[in-house]
């Protein structure tokens, strides 16, 4: 398997809900609050994370993004991904 190059550092997560199907895809501004990460406006954001939605309610964080515009191409790839899976 090649190597993907990016032009933005992004950390990827495992996805801890496989079993469950996805309907979309969010991205939220995060900031780090009492050791956690927690979502904020855009104006205090430390990072970008990318979300799957799920069917039956919740998300699972994908990946965090140094940059909006590194999670909203993120987005994107993963919606065209989607897309040609879901019929």
């Amino acid at each position: 398997m090649s190597e993907l190059s990016l032009p933005h550092k992004i950390d990827f997560y495992e996805a801890t809900r496989v079993d469950q199907p996805i309907d979309g895809f969010e991205v939220s501004p995060v900031r780090k609050e009492d050791g956690d990460w927690t979502v904020c406006e855009e104006s205090e954001a430390e990072m970008w994370s990318v979300y799957a939605h799920f069917v039956e309610g919740g998300v699972d964080c994908l990946a965090d993004c140094e940059t909006k515009e590194a999670a909203l191409q993120l987005e994107n790839i993963l919606i065209a991904v989607a897309k040609h899976f879901v019929r």
